[in-house]
């Protein structure tokens, strides 16, 4: 559940708002991007918001409970920040991205709305489709090995640990 500040949702209430959506990108490696949809730089929790970035977000898929949820963001890269190249490297694989919306004639009233993982990332002439994976898709991963009734190890090898060179599991 969402809690918003009653000075953020009396601006939310009233006639006019100023107020635009803000996403915080932090990869693996700790580097730290912010970028917005406003036409300023806006900055808080020491993070700078880079305007104009050419983000759109599409609608966002919710579920109830452990649900994978998701949501696209589109956009050129129209940020100097983000390279390509980092992109094909797997750099942005992994990484969270916080979305914000915020008051921007006051960054203090801000609400986290979403804080999801980068799925995967599609690139076509300099665009990108990025898949925003709610958290909960990280216990969808498979991690380890899958155990079964029937092996699925290979008789004999590092895995499967049964040495078949031994005079035991040999006859001629």
């Amino acid at each position: 559940m969402l809690t918003v500040s009653s000075q953020f949702q009396a601006h939310l209430n009233g006639e006019a708002t100023t107020h635009c959506y803000c996403w915080k990108l932090e990869r693996k490696d700790g580097l730290v991007l912010g970028f917005t949809d406003h036409d300023e730089p806006l900055t808080f929790d020491a993070v700078t918001f880079e305007p104009q970035t050419g983000f759109n977000a599409t609608q966002a898929e919710s579920e109830l409970g452990l649900s994978v949820s998701t949501m696209d963001v589109e956009g050129a890269l129209s940020s100097e920040a983000i390279d390509a190249e980092d992109i094909r490297q797997g750099k942005y694989d992994g990484a969270t991205v916080e979305t914000f919306l915020v008051n921007w004639t006051d960054v203090s009233q801000r609400l986290l709305m979403r804080k999801s993982a980068i799925g995967r990332i599609e690139m076509t002439d300099g665009a990108f489709k990025v898949e925003l994976q709610s958290l909960a898709a990280a216990a969808d991963r498979r991690v380890g090995r899958l155990v079964t009734r029937l092996c699925d190890a290979e008789l004999g090898d590092m895995r499967c640990g049964v040495n078949i060179q031994t005079a035991s599991h040999k006859a001629t």
